[in-house]
C-alpha cells in the first residue's frame, strides 16, 4: 500500500482526507502496521499478526526448492500483512540470505505475487536486494 503525500520545498502537502505520518516520527511504524492490517482484513485477508515464529517454518526446518537446493532457516527477522522474512543459510555453500515466506490462500494470490516475483527479477541496483529464486514449499511461497 502507498501513502498520498506531495513534497513540495520540503514541506508536505496531503491530499484531502488522508493523515500524514512522516517517517521517523513517533507513531509512524504503528500506523503502518495498523494501515496494513486493516487494508489486508478488508480485502477479506487473515492478519498474519501473532507470535513471532507463527507466519513461516520454525528455526532449524529445512527449506527445499524441487530443485536439489536446501536452505535451513536460522531465524524471523520479520513479519507483517504481506509474509514473513527469514534469515536462512544455503545449505551448499553456507551463504546466508533472506527468504521471504508468504502462504498461498487463493488463485489471485499466487498471481500478485508472481507479478513481485517477475518485477524483483528485473531489478538490477545496488541499493535494492537481489532476487535469486522462487519457489512453492508446503503452504508458502518461498522468495530469496
Amino acid at each position: 500500500f502507498f501513502f498520498a503525500m506531495f513534497f513540495s520545498s520540503g514541506v508536505s502537502q496531503p491530499m484531502p482526507g488522508v493523515p500524514v505520518f512522516v517517517p521517523g516520527h513517533q507513531g509512524f511504524a504503528q500506523h503502518v502496521q495498523f494501515a496494513g492490517q486493516q487494508m489486508m482484513e478488508s480485502q477479506g485477508a487473515p492478519s498474519h499478526h501473532g507470535p513471532q515464529g507463527s507466519g513461516g517454518p520454525q528455526p532449524g526446518t529445512v527449506v527445499g526448492n524441487g530443485r536439489g537446493t536446501d536452505y535451513k532457516v536460522i531465524k524471523e527477522l520479520g513479519a507483517g500483512c504481506f509474509g514473513t522474512v527469514c534469515k536462512v543459510q544455503r545449505q551448499r555453500d553456507g551463504k546466508v540470505l533472506a527468504m521471504k515466506f508468504q502462504e498461498l490462500q487463493s488463485p489471485q494470490q499466487r498471481q500478485e505475487i508472481q507479478k513481485e516475483v517477475d518485477f524483483l527479477r528485473k531489478m538490477r541496483n545496488p541499493n535494492i536486494v537481489s532476487f535469486f529464486e522462487d519457489f512453492s514449499f508446503q503452504r508458502y511461497i518461498c522468495i530469496v
